[in-house]
């Protein structure tokens, strides 16, 4: 069993750990009271890691792969691959296992910069610091993951350029912020319906030319359709409807950078290339056709 101090690992400019039990991990300052880290593990069998949180920073993780179980005095709770994981608990002992390939990456923020940089614009979240603890876990959206996707490129190909890591944290936090506000505790959602939940989103998301019914996804979950539309937008932000249209659009995005537009609406679902546009246009308001030519 492995033992960490967050502050050991993270408050030097450029820091960089590994050992022999296949766990990396790197940090970056990216401002005065921002750090952003990245963390690894590579095993034959799942990990247990004891952390001594002496650090008094709020954390806003994304798990990019494999998922772990976080054990504290006060709650449990479960990060599975894009899910959002944020904290703040101070002082706090907890353990954390790890699936055998498992990878993070995080932004650490000092409650006093995220006062500044957020205003009044973020109660729920701001409330929670002030009252010393909470812990939150929910599945991500689309725009964050497209941000946790070019904060990681940052900090792994262009670590010297200082601005241009500092705007895609302030994007990545930015994103995570507007989650904040729609995040359920673990303590409020039970597992159970957060399995059901999830089975559903996964279930919707498996096939995005002929994604299920309501009344499909209501019966392979074993939730009446009221609790599964009531609980989808709670748990996820977004009707089914609109998280299936913006997952949908996101994987069209990273498409387009290989395929052309006809091709693109096809393998998403669409017969009508126009009707492909103007959804992806409504999306991020910008033609399917400009990011295929690399213009974005």
């Amino acid at each position: 069993m492995k033992h960490i101090r967050p502050s050991s690992a993270f408050q030097n400019t450029t820091a960089k750990m590994s050992d022999r039990s296949g766990i990396q991990y790197f940090s970056r300052d990216i401002m005065p009271g921002m750090s952003a880290t990245f963390f690894s593990i590579k095993s034959d069998a799942p990990t247990e890691i004891v952390v001594d949180n002496d650090c008094e920073y709020v954390h806003f993780s994304y798990i990019i792969k494999g998922k772990c179980q976080v054990n504290m005095p006060r709650c449990q709770t479960i990060c599975e691959k894009q899910n959002l994981h944020a904290g703040f608990a101070p002082g706090e002992r907890f353990t954390f296992k790890c699936s055998e390939q498992y990878e993070s990456m995080e932004l650490l923020v000092s409650p006093s910069l995220l006062q500044n940089l957020a205003g009044d614009g973020y109660h729920v979240l701001l409330r929670d610091i002030q009252n010393g603890f909470f812990v939150w876990s929910k599945p991500s959206l689309p725009n964050l993951r497209i941000a946790a996707g070019s904060l990681y490129n940052r900090l792994i190909s262009s670590p010297g350029k200082i601005i241009l890591s500092q705007a895609s944290a302030l994007e990545y936090l930015g994103q995570y912020l507007d989650c904040s506000e729609t995040m359920t505790s673990e303590k409020i959602i039970g597992q159970r319906l957060y399995r059901k939940l999830s089975h559903a989103r996964d279930l919707l998301l498996a096939d995005m030319c002929k994604p299920p019914t309501i009344a499909e996804l209501s019966k392979q979950v074993g939730l009446n359709q009221l609790k599964l539309k009531k609980g989808f937008k709670e748990q996820f932000g977004q009707s089914i409807y609109a998280y299936f249209q913006k997952e949908r659009m996101a994987m069209a995005y990273t498409l387009l950078r290989k395929h052309n537009v006809t091709e693109t609406a096809t393998l998403v679902g669409y017969s009508n290339i126009s009707h492909f546009s103007s959804a992806f246009q409504k999306q991020y308001s910008i033609l399917p056709s400009a990011i295929h030519r690399g213009v974005y």
